[in-house]
């Protein structure tokens, strides 16, 4: 999937290479006067001179175009949106803005369905905002998530950023609005206080998924006494949030409230492996925090496993040593030792010694000697 200019909402506003933007006003022109020219977008010849004959308003300031006036193009020429020409117009728009706020130079177009896209789309859901006439911030103390959430913005080409300290380490990283503006149109999604996920969450290729989901939890979940949990207060990202992880068979519990009106759900414990391989954290106080959770569950079941076949054995045979029940489970020695101890210190086997120099037996408690 992709996003041509043509697809942008009316609040961006573009800027043409110069040798472009002549050639483009004469073919527009025709053999016409600007005063018709100007009737069939709807404006003023003043305007229509300052967008495409000059470039620059009464002042000599550049004159971005309004994507609305773009769209009128196709049909003045009589051609299609993806025909050579129209291509070749994307490919020579050398800037692009909204209304206010700085502008995205040397920009990549189309826009590309990527895994950075929905990265960007999922930290603004969660920790970022942009409201109308408002600079987009995205708000974070993890400096390794701003970095990359910088690092995602230059999919739309060159994107300066401005980082500032909001309060007691706390950082905003503040881009261009035209970007917002055009995430907001193509994912049907405000970032102020968002109601639910984009519809296109559930339909973009997994590694995309991944991304979003990922930076989702880097921005508010967290992994704590074992507990792998996401929390908001828009039940309907909450929802949404549950369908999404469980089209992927991660499993989830119920979603709770606290007190405060604060949603939280949690991944539970058997899909805390699959959430490791396929989403994990940027974060890396998180990262770390679930790799060794991963690990303890790895270890935990591996031992109920264990254990689950010594008592199957024991339910066939009796008074072996510790090497013959390894070579029957095809286990390791040290592990087998461990847990025979601990089922003997719980009274749910016992060792029989045998003689000097000889192999304990060992057999269910339950077994006669």
């Amino acid at each position: 999937m992709e996003w041509h200019v043509w697809d942008f909402p009316d609040t961006v506003r573009v800027y043409f290479n110069e040798d472009f933007r002549i050639e483009l006003f004469t073919l527009l022109k025709g053999n016409s006067s600007r005063n018709r020219l100007a009737k069939k977008f709807g404006i003023s010849t003043s305007i229509i001179k300052s967008y495409f004959q000059t470039g620059k308003d009464s002042e000599g300031l550049k004159t971005y175009i309004p994507v609305k006036i773009i769209k009128r193009i196709p049909y003045i020429l009589s051609i299609s949106t993806n025909s050579e020409f129209m291509l070749r117009l994307e490919k020579n728009i050398v800037a692009y803005r909204a209304r206010a706020g700085w502008a995205v130079t040397n920009p990549i177009l189309p826009i590309k369905e990527t895994s950075e896209l929905y990265s960007i789309v999922a930290h603004m859901i969660c920790d970022g905002s942009a409201g109308k006439r408002k600079t987009p911030c995205y708000y974070n103390t993890c400096k390794e998530l701003r970095e990359n959430l910088k690092k995602c913005l230059q999919v739309f080409g060159n994107v300066e950023t401005n980082e500032y300290e909001v309060q007691n380490d706390v950082y905003a990283v503040m881009f261009p609005k035209g970007i917002t503006d055009i995430l907001s149109h193509v994912f049907q999604v405000p970032f102020v206080r968002t109601p639910y996920l984009p519809k296109l969450f559930f339909t973009a290729p997994k590694e995309c998924q991944f991304a979003a989901l990922r930076a989702m939890f880097d921005d508010e979940g967290c992994i704590s006494g074992n507990q792998l949990t996401f929390a908001q207060k828009e039940i309907g990202v909450m929802n949404d949030l549950k369908s999404l992880l469980e089209s992927i068979e991660i499993k989830t519990g119920k979603i709770t409230k606290d007190g405060k009106g604060c949603k939280s759900i949690t991944v539970l414990s058997e899909s805390r492996k699959l959430f490791w391989n396929l989403i994990g954290f940027l974060h890396p106080v998180k990262n770390k925090r679930l790799k060794i959770t991963v690990k303890n569950d790895i270890e935990r079941r591996s031992r109920k496993l264990l254990i689950e076949k010594i008592n199957e054995l024991f339910c066939k045979e009796n008074n072996l040593t510790r090497t013959e029940i390894c070579k029957k489970l095809n286990s390791n020695i040290n592990s087998t030792t461990e847990l025979l101890y601990r089922l003997k210190k719980d009274g749910k086997v016992n060792s029989k010694f045998v003689g000097k120099n000889k192999s304990y037996l060992w057999s269910t408690a339950s077994s006669s000697e």
